[in-house]
């Protein structure tokens, strides 16, 4: 039988679909959607381009080496300003005797700004951790919730980060 009357399969879309719309709207990240690539790694030189994008000091070039998700969260705090706060965090945390791993400061801005999603239940598999590799669709969702923050939002977080 002939397949002359057969659809193209549609491409999967990603949980992050509205986020890559985003990015790519931005000029951020790729552009189209169709090509994004959600599934791919992110990559040290395609998030120094991100960053310097948004006015960002990049001092690293890497090429095509991985972004973990700790580097990820890391670098977009250091971005938005919050790593002095961040870092305020994890040696409050060391000097009250609680051994915080180094990533505490820099993990807990980048959850109390949201740019981490928290995926449903069914959905865990995508739950990425700070070691692991960061996929484009990661990164794009962090991103897109880096261009929706309000200078009331992230000085709510400063102040927050601050009390701690």
């Amino acid at each position: 039988m002939g397949s002359a009357g057969a659809q193209p399969t549609p491409p999967t879309r990603s949980w992050a679909e509205p986020q890559i719309q985003q990015v790519v709207d931005a000029g951020l990240m790729g552009t189209s959607v169709a090509d994004f690539r959600p599934d791919d790694l992110l990559t040290s030189v395609e998030l120094a381009t991100v960053l310097a994008s948004l006015g960002a000091e990049v001092t690293e070039a890497d090429t095509d080496r991985p972004v973990t998700v700790r580097e990820l969260d890391a670098r977009l705090v250091t971005a938005l300003g919050l790593r002095p706060q961040a870092r305020g965090l994890r040696l409050g945390a060391d000097a009250a005797g609680l051994l915080p791993r180094t990533s505490l400061g820099t993990e807990t801005a980048a959850r109390l700004l949201g740019l981490r999603v928290n995926h449903l239940k069914t959905q865990e598999k995508l739950e990425l951790q700070l070691p692991q590799p960061a996929t484009r669709a990661e990164a794009a969702y962090s991103i897109a919730r880096v261009l929706a923050l309000s200078d009331y939002e992230l000085e709510a977080v400063r102040d927050e980060l601050e009390r701690f």
